[in-house]
């Protein structure tokens, strides 16, 4: 895998458990990278997710569809995990979609790679229990905010959270994001500025 920066990663992980040189390797040699281009989606609803994707480079988004309508659930940055985790974990189908926003360069372990990595290592093991509770916590706080905050909430705890966001991401996907019409958003920019 000539030219592909495997350095995002193995930091990645040593910023959650210790990995001796050995297992860093393996890791590596787990690997498969995969490239897509902007607009591309990885991720289709109705399909079983066989790959946890590490984001080398790019931007996703999460998102349901019903009824024609768009519901965003979660923005994807350069050193962070994507995947249609329930579906990875229970390898059923899934039901959501996963989009590239940007060309993207993706590092993706199997299904099969990491349970194998589980069963072997007692850091992978540590990793991946962490990693699932860092998601339970995300989702606990998300689902947490849509029912006990208002729309003005959310969007400043976006606005301090995840900066990254309101950078690059389009409004009516941060609408969609924190649960509100574009329009709502537009109203609620311009009422922050008068505060």
């Amino acid at each position: 895998m000539k030219g592909v920066d495997f350095s995002k990663i193995t930091s990645f992980f040593s910023k959650i458990v210790d990995l001796n040189d050995e297992e860093k390797k393996h890791l590596v040699n787990k690997l498969e990278v995969f490239h897509f281009k902007k607009k591309d989606v990885i991720v289709k609803e109705g399909a079983t997710s066989k790959y946890v994707y590490f984001v080398n480079n790019g931007t996703l988004r999460s998102y349901y569809l019903k009824d024609g309508e768009e519901f965003t659930t979660q923005f994807y940055f350069e050193n962070s995990y994507c995947s249609s985790y329930s579906s990875f974990l229970t390898q059923n189908k899934g039901r959501i979609n996963i989009e590239c926003l940007s060309d993207v360069e993706l590092l993706a372990l199997s299904f099969e790679n990491v349970q194998n990595m589980y069963k072997n290592s007692k850091a992978f093991n540590t990793f991946g229990r962490r990693i699932s509770e860092f998601l339970y916590i995300d989702f606990f706080e998300r689902s947490s905010s849509f029912l006990l905050d208002d729309a003005k909430t959310r969007y400043l705890n976006l606005v301090k959270g995840r900066p990254e966001v309101l950078k690059s991401i389009p409004n009516y996907m941060i609408a969609s994001y924190i649960g509100i019409t574009p329009e709502s958003l537009s109203r609620l920019k311009k009422q922050l500025l008068k505060e």
